[in-house]
């Protein structure tokens, strides 16, 4: 079958696709899994050699993992972090390998499956009812972070990807207008960050360096400029440039980042030698936070970095940031998107919800395996 890997591209995340028509859907992740299996069956099982170093991380990962599984109390959400991981973030990494040179054909499918997305949200958004501080864009079961996230990709895999200016230029205005009303600033953020760091790392000549230092010092200068003669009072100055708006709850306060990662980290800075090295176990963060009183809740700290301290420890943190070095060095683009989600991992979320980190990961390892050592392809469709 020809168009297998468009399908099942596609299909990865057709999830999306029927939460934006406002049908809620759970357990899709065994979706992932699938996938990989089709592909594992149509490749019957050979794969190239690949990194071994990343195999060998990977593993210690996974190792670590299971161990701090054992001395985690191993209430409901640890067990479930636990069987996830293992479900369905490890299987996204391996994933990419099997697709072996069809990489961009299922990144099409991929992508077009996003940009669906994209347009149904952005109908979704003339349907929805005054939108205010404490009252920002939700569809279905996506919240004001995952919608950006979605369409901020989309965006990503449309300029860096597949190269797709024409098609870029046109999503800008709808992309424009939901971060707008999603409120949420860590993705947009991100995308700036990236995008930025894209085009300074592929600036070759002084010349050019010296006319984007100067394109970026004048914008800087207009957004300051924006940023001062703002009213405090609108939605713009409140809920993308201040860390918390202003009104809030005393129990959102307290709940949020400017409360939670501090406090974090003053507890991780008196934590003893063996919890700071190994963790306190999976799950365990509402149990460390909150001074010792058992939490089964999902509770994290929507930081992948102090998440991964408290619960994993260090020496966790240290493998997982070693994966990441290893996978980057790489020349080619996927690179700038798993930057993109792992930026995002440090604002929002726990492991479990950041798992395109994962699939990143595996894509810009195997797709140069597989394209950068032929020739060094163009990662262009």
């Amino acid at each position: 079958m020809k168009n297998i890997y468009y399908i099942l591209g596609f299909l990865f995340n057709f999830n999306y696709i029927i939460t934006s028509i406002g049908i809620s859907l759970s357990g899709y992740s065994i979706v992932y899994l699938l996938i990989l299996v089709i592909l594992i069956i149509k490749s019957r099982l050979v794969v190239y050699k690949s990194n071994n170093n990343l195999y060998l991380i990977i593993l210690l990962i996974s190792f670590f993992y299971c161990i701090s599984f054992i001395y985690s109390t191993q209430h409901d959400y640890s067990k479930y972090k636990f069987f996830m991981f293992f479900i369905k973030l490890l299987p996204l990494i391996v994933l990419p390998y099997f697709l072996k040179l069809n990489i961009l054909k299922f990144m099409k499918g991929y992508f077009l499956s996003l940009s669906l997305v994209l347009v149904l949200i952005f109908i979704k958004t003339f349907f929805m009812q005054d939108i205010s501080v404490n009252n920002r864009l939700i569809i279905g079961d996506m919240n004001p972070i995952w919608i950006s996230r979605i369409v901020l990709e989309t965006l990503l895999l449309a300029l860096l990807i597949f190269n797709k200016k024409k098609i870029w230029l046109f999503m800008i205005i709808p992309v424009a207008y939901i971060i707008f009303l999603s409120g949420s600033k860590g993705p947009l953020l991100s995308f700036i960050i990236v995008v930025g760091f894209y085009y300074f790392n592929n600036i070759k000549s002084n010349r050019d360096k010296f006319r984007a230092f100067l394109l970026l010092t004048g914008l800087s200068i207009l957004m300051i400029y924006i940023i001062i003669n703002l009213d405090v009072n609108s939605y713009i100055y409140q809920r993308f440039l201040l860390p918390v708006p202003d009104n809030v709850s005393e129990v959102m306060y307290e709940s949020s980042r400017v409360v939670v990662w501090p406090e974090t980290v003053s507890k991780i800075s008196n934590s003893n030698v063996s919890n700071l090295l190994f963790g306190n176990g999976i799950g365990s963060f509402g149990n460390f936070y909150h001074g010792g009183s058992l939490n089964s809740d999902r509770e994290y700290p929507h930081n992948i970095l102090l998440e991964l301290i408290v619960e994993q420890g260090v020496v966790f943190l240290i493998l997982f940031i070693i994966t990441i070095i290893i996978t980057i060095k790489y020349k080619n683009n996927f690179k700038y998107v798993l930057i993109f989600y792992l930026l995002n991992a440090c604002f929002s979320g726990d492991i479990l919800n950041n798992e395109k980190i994962f699939l990143y990961i595996g894509l810009v390892n195997a797709y140069n395996l597989y394209f950068y050592h032929q020739k060094r392809r163009k990662l262009i469709i």
